[in-house]
């Protein structure tokens, strides 16, 4: 099975350094990512999105998933800077496999669950394809 391996690097500097809450980088090259993902039907595709659970910040996808992926697996691996520093950031790898052809938006926002009258922090949304 091929897999098509997006990562997702959000950076944005007015909220880092300046926000207890922002994600934090992952320590990895940080670039802009492609807001259109492809695929082929069968097809894995991952995503990378810096995140700092101990600040009860977490991705989610908005409203449902859409019905050309499945979940496959949803993950959260510390910083490779991160050692044993409390409070470090790393990275929410979610997995999903290419289910049927079609194309569909996807947004993802980074919130605290619990807190469901504030905006989200930041707000991605990816176009699916896949062929």
């Amino acid at each position: 099975m091929k897999r098509s391996q997006v990562c997702l690097c959000l950076v944005l500097p007015c909220l880092i350094g300046c926000s207890p809450s922002a994600p934090s980088p992952s320590g990895q090259s940080l670039s802009t990512p492609s807001d259109e993902i492809r695929a082929g039907l069968g097809e894995q595709i991952t995503l990378e999105l810096p995140a700092n659970p101990s600040t009860g910040y977490s991705w989610r996808i908005v409203g449902t998933m859409p019905s050309l992926l499945r979940s496959v697996a949803r993950e959260y691996e510390p910083g490779q800077k991160a050692g044993n520093i409390v409070g470090a950031g790393g990275t929410e790898i979610w997995t999903f496999q290419a289910h049927e052809i079609g194309q569909a938006d996807m947004t993802m926002e980074y919130v605290r669950p619990w807190e469901t009258d504030t905006p989200a922090t930041l707000t991605r949304t990816f176009r699916i394809i896949v062929q």
